[in-house]
């Protein structure tokens, strides 16, 4: 059931797929683009649109003011992206009278987008560009680090780039708080800066020697996914059960899951089952159970609920043999 990020497809496009699955949200699927060493953050100037065609719609300048955008970088040849279009088409025919505008730009030559886009017909409702020398897609894609398209930025109404991720999972809610003014800046930026973290932090974490560099990050990360419970329960989860970390803190996995379940007041199972997980791996089978219990309970979907009772069911038999090999009194 949980935390896969899905399907991953390799670049080429002739080549055939080759699926992996990951340890964190739940059908998030990319395809994978190069990346090299731009510099920017959440909440700086969003870099300008350097286009070579503009294939539907008009022109597009950042600089207009009072308007919000959303870019989104995709490719004709890759499948996910051609899931994301009929969305993306209902968000700015539904958005638009709040003065949000889409962006579809791929690196592809124009002569390859366009007859794409004009077969696609109003299933693709939105404004489409061909990037010029892959010039854009550096300013934003390889600037954040992302390997993977389909991927969407949003810029708010002061010419900032606020969010960024898929265009299925967040987008709209991101959307509708930029729209409202209540998006969050900051509580965005410790997102992504937790995120960068992560990759050092599990990287330590899965060498053969301890390392002390590997504490620190993962206080800094819990310190910056505290407001933000299910990204703390992620973490959590991949560090109670990534199969490639040799040196598995499961006091930090504690201290993470417990946060997310007491931040989210025991209303979300994923979150839920995570913090029993950690109980379990600690040591402590009683309170586990108690917390699988009520992850079994709570569960509202029918293939859910199985597998949590499975898991509820290993550990009221390995408490059963504890029990019944323990120090007779």
């Amino acid at each position: 059931m949980k935390r896969a990020l899905g399907l991953k497809c390799l670049l080429h496009e002739n080549e055939p797929a080759r699926f992996k699955k990951g340890p964190l949200l739940p059908a998030l699927i990319c395809c994978f683009l190069a990346a090299t060493g731009y510099a920017i953050e959440l909440g700086d100037p969003a870099p300008p649109l350097t286009i070579n065609a503009w294939v539907k719609g008009v022109p597009v300048d950042l600089k207009n003011t009072n308007a919000i955008y959303v870019i989104e970088f995709w490719a004709t040849w890759c499948a996910p992206c051609k899931e994301t279009i009929p969305h993306l088409s209902e968000l700015q025919q539904k958005l638009k009278s709040r003065n949000v505008t889409f962006i579809g730009i791929s690196t592809e030559p124009a002569q390859t987008i366009k007859p794409f886009v004009e077969k696609m017909g109003q299933k693709m409702d939105y404004t489409v560009a061909a990037d010029k020398a892959e010039t854009t897609s550096a300013a934003y894609m390889n600037a954040f680090g992302v390997d993977g398209i389909p991927e969407a930025f949003v810029v708010d109404r002061k010419g900032r780039l606020v969010w960024h991720g898929s265009p299925i999972i967040g987008l709209d809610e991101a959307l509708a708080q930029v729209i409202n003014n209540t998006y969050d800046i900051e509580a965005a930026r410790s997102l992504e800066r937790a995120s960068k973290l992560q990759d050092e932090y599990f990287k330590l974490v899965s060498g053969a020697a301890q390392s002390p560099r590997a504490d620190t990050l993962g206080n800094q990360i819990f310190t910056n996914l505290v407001k933000a419970p299910h990204a703390l329960n992620d973490f959590a989860w991949r560090i109670l059960t990534d199969r490639a970390i040799r040196q598995r803190d499961l006091t930090l996995a504690l201290r993470a899951s417990k946060s997310a379940y007491e931040t989210t007041q025991g209303k979300s199972v994923s979150v839920t089952e995570t913090y029993a997980r950690a109980l379990f791996e600690t040591g402590n089978l009683e309170e586990a159970i108690k917390y699988q219990q009520q992850a079994v309970d709570n569960a509202d979907k029918i293939e859910y609920k199985a597998e949590f009772d499975n898991t509820l069911n290993k550990y009221k038999r390995l408490l059963r043999e504890k029990n019944n090999h323990g120090p007779k009194r």
